[in-house]
């Protein structure tokens, strides 16, 4: 029989395969779909790098000598792994005073960069400045900062942190860059912070073991501009490959480490971190983002409510003050566990701080802004401005001060806020009942999830 139809015995095997291919694209797409949001990781199961104090230290109502956690650190460990710090001449006797006692007490090789030379104890901070060739000053006012600071420290005057000298803080990174591989050429990896960044050094081990030196790596947590680059003070990692291609050759007729720029105008720019980058970028190498566990907050500021930031590892912080260089460093040696710090250990840690409502502190609200002028009754005191917050579905917390009540979509411990000039109270409160959801949602981290890179 001719005719222009299928037979039915023929169009239903075909109906059902296509049914087959359809059921499988779907439930492909809703696998992805799923995952949106949340960052590919790896699951290691491995010994620590640096085991737990004895139970009998660790429990000690004594203050923890930073010498019984040294003790722990494996013998070595520092040999490949090269640890610089950059500071402004006033801090060395505040912030890195406080990284030395603490985070930094277990680094057998330090190189500390400044805009001053000195001796600070067993330490010696080079001044990163002090190669660089008048041609590549010419013109630029900053200069006359850098003077400054050679002459009140030479005349033993004691200095501030001021907006002044973070002017200089740009022009240091790349002749550190020079000047660190002059000096310490054979290591492996070069990790670079500043006098206010803390690192988890067990997590920074771990991690550093399942890279490559020989790869020209430049890592860090990405800051998205229009330049892409790496935040410095959350800390910029290069490999051997990647500082040794940055430096050679240095450029010019420059014969000596510092000396040089790299032929970029750093008195029209914002960051020396931004200008490394673009350096890098003229090397061929681009960032290699592993945000959060390169994180540029403190406890205080981590943004928790959303799926991420929980089981990654964290490898540092910044922002952390003398006081919480302390916290943090004994709250470490005090611990039991031999698993990566996770941010659900740093939550657990901080969640006692967390309260229903609480006067002069604020939890660094991000969410809606409510002012009175606007009419806004919410604003009117706290109570109304709580109640704005349970209105809303995705309000963890508030923030009541004069004329305003600000909503936050986010979970902060947040810190103290005394009172302004004009006596303004901060009063803060989070819904109690959500954060109890949020970790239910959470759960417990069986295992860290170690972060893949980040879109470049």
């Amino acid at each position: 029989m001719i005719c222009g139809c299928t037979p039915a015995s023929f169009r239903r095997p075909r109906a059902l395969l296509i049914l087959v291919c359809f059921s499988v694209s779907l439930l492909s797409f809703l696998r992805c779909f799923s995952t949106l949001g949340t960052r590919p990781f790896d699951i290691r199961r491995e010994l620590p790098y640096i085991e737990p104090l004895d139970d009998k230290i660790r429990n000690s109502e004594f203050p923890i000598s930073p010498d019984a956690r040294c003790a722990n650190f494996p013998r070595g460990i520092f040999d490949k792994i090269q640890i610089v710090v950059k500071i402004g001449a006033p801090e060395a006797r505040s912030r890195l005073a406080a990284q030395l006692v603490y985070n930094a007490a277990c680094v057998q090789d330090l190189l500390i960069f400044s805009d001053y030379e000195e001796q600070l104890g067993q330490h010696h901070i080079h001044d990163a400045l002090a190669n660089l060739r008048p041609s590549e000053w010419a013109g630029n006012v900053d200069r006359d900062i850098y003077t400054q600071i050679q002459t009140a420290k030479d005349a033993g005057d004691h200095l501030l942190r001021s907006t002044q000298g973070w002017k200089l803080d740009k022009y240091k990174f790349l002749p550190m860059m020079d000047m660190t591989w002059q000096m310490r050429s054979h290591k492996d990896w070069f990790v670079f912070i500043e006098a206010d960044t803390y690192v988890f050094w067990d997590n920074l081990f771990r991690w550093l073991a399942h890279l490559n030196p020989e790869t020209a790596l430049y890592m860090g947590s990405p800051v998205w501009s229009e330049r892409t680059f790496a935040h410095g003070g959350s800390g910029i990692i290069l490999s051997r490959h990647g500082l040794q291609k940055l430096v050679r050759p240095r450029g010019y007729d420059c014969k000596v480490a510092g000396c040089t720029q790299y032929g970029f105008d750093l008195d029209s720019r914002c960051c020396g971190d931004e200008v490394l980058a673009d350096a890098l970028r003229t090397r061929g190498i681009s960032l290699t983002g592993f945000w959060p566990m390169i994180n540029g907050e403190k406890p205080a500021t981590v943004r928790y409510g959303r799926e991420e930031q929980w089981c990654e590892p964290i490898i540092s912080m910044h922002h952390v003050n003398e006081t919480d260089q302390a916290e943090m460093w004994n709250w470490e040696m005090r611990r039991a566990s031999r698993s990566p710090v996770t941010f659900e250990d740093l939550w657990q840690s901080q969640e006692h701080l967390i309260s229903s409502r609480r006067t002069h502190w604020t939890v660094l609200p991000e969410g809606s802004v409510l002012n009175a002028r606007d009419g806004h009754a919410s604003a009117a005191f706290a109570e109304a401005c709580e109640r704005a917050c349970l209105q809303k579905k995705w309000c963890y917390q508030w923030q009541h001060t004069i004329g305003s009540c600000e909503l936050s979509r986010s979970i902060r411990v947040g810190r103290e806020q005394l009172p302004d000039k004009h006596g303004s109270l901060c009063i803060s409160g989070t819904i109690m009942h959500r954060i109890a959801k949020f970790k239910q949602r959470m759960g417990h981290c069986e295992d860290a999830h170690w972060v893949r890179p980040n879109p470049r």
